[in-house]
């Protein structure tokens, strides 16, 4: 079968939802290769090199470099990243070769790709000389359509997720080392941004512990509000933990750990909440989820949670989760029911059939 070589700026070791979705894709995708310039990116079918230079733009060398490793790698159809700039990059090769190029969108991408109007008529032209576009949501696929995308040319294929395994060993350890007995765990994992609203959960959950004084509210991820949301916990009272990065490990321990798990994006005009893999990892370890209707969070949590419109409504929301064990265990039997279907292989066989696809 016919190889597909992606370009992406976006592959661990760098942290993310791209990349997971990348990393996930390629180790099941075996027509798949990646090319990228992450340092230390590694793993099979995996190839890693600069293409910066200091002129502009900076990502010219892959004019040269796009041409050299597809013959390498002896791939038939090549795959950028992000729309902008490795999908400019593809076009041009596209229009000097003939050679047909596929482009992943995810939501931010094409928000920030069509902020101006160089931008959005450039998008509008890597978007019409690509074959296919594969898109994370529906939602991402909508935000493609009104870029000048066809619909007849674009897939959604959703993140995809394996419930990750947490060894008893771990969860004592952190159990011990937070003095959780006792607790009930309310869990975020998240980049500490402004629109993932954690400011807004730290709020709720000065009202949550008022109702629920064996509430404990843990953040994992890091980012640059990591201090502001500290001084705002200590300002108003709350418990929290930040945890900072953590490994697959301790990450698995603390979902373990969790009796709910909240994550409640804001509406941003210049960033987009295109899916959420992390909705589908805690529901893979059966948790109850409350998330806000914004971008594509609701078509990854569909009926597995509590979806709120106003932020007003998240301390009653946790509150309810953490008093109703009854309505607990209903949500979180339908998280792990959801979870199942953006399972890995469901994920990698609408991308297999694509490249059969372009190959017939």
């Amino acid at each position: 079968m016919a190889k597909l070589l992606l370009i992406t700026s976006d592959f661990p070791p760098r942290r993310g939802g791209v990349a997971t979705y990348y990393r996930t894709l390629v180790k099941n995708v075996l027509e798949m290769e990646v090319l990228t310039n992450i340092i230390g990116a590694e793993g099979e079918r995996v190839h890693q090199l600069s293409w910066s230079w200091p002129g502009w733009p900076k990502w010219l060398p892959l004019l040269w470099l796009i041409p050299i490793w597809k013959i390498k790698t002896k791939a038939e159809f090549l795959a950028a990243g992000e729309i902008l700039p490795l999908g400019t990059a593809l076009m041009s090769v596209r229009l000097a070769f003939g050679w047909r190029y596929l482009v992943f969108v995810h939501g931010l991408d094409i928000q920030l790709a069509t902020r101006n109007a160089w931008k959005r008529w450039l998008t509008r032209q890597v978007l019409k000389y690509s074959c296919q576009v594969v898109v994370n949501s529906n939602f991402t696929r909508d935000l493609v359509i009104r870029a000048g995308g066809k619909l007849a040319t674009t897939t959604v294929v959703y993140p995809a997720v394996r419930a990750l395994s947490a060894s008893q060993r771990e969860v004592n350890r952190i159990k011990a080392q937070y003095q959780l007995a006792g607790k009930k765990v309310v869990l975020t994992v998240a980049r500490l941004v402004l629109r993932k609203g954690i400011s807004q959960v730290i709020k709720a959950m000065a009202q949550v512990q008022s109702q629920q004084p064996e509430a404990i509210y843990v953040v994992v991820g890091e980012g640059p509000m990591k201090a502001e949301l500290r001084a705002q916990a200590e300002r108003d009272k709350v418990n929290v933990i930040f945890t900072g990065g953590l490994s697959a490990d301790e990450l698995a321990a603390w979902y373990e750990s969790a009796e709910v798990f909240v994550l409640t994006p804001i509406k941003d005009t210049k960033d987009v909440e295109g899916f959420g893999i992390v909705y589908l990892e805690a529901m893979a370890r059966a948790k109850a989820v409350v998330a806000s209707r914004v971008g594509g969070v609701a078509e990854a949590v569909g009926e597995a949670g509590i979806l709120i419109n106003d932020h007003g409504d998240l301390a009653a929301a946790i509150v309810k989760l953490l008093q109703d064990n009854g309505l607990r265990l209903s949500f979180e039997s339908k998280a792990r029911a959801r979870a199942a279907q953006f399972s890995e292989a469901a994920q990698a066989h609408k991308v297999t059939g694509l490249i059969k696809n372009l190959k017939s």
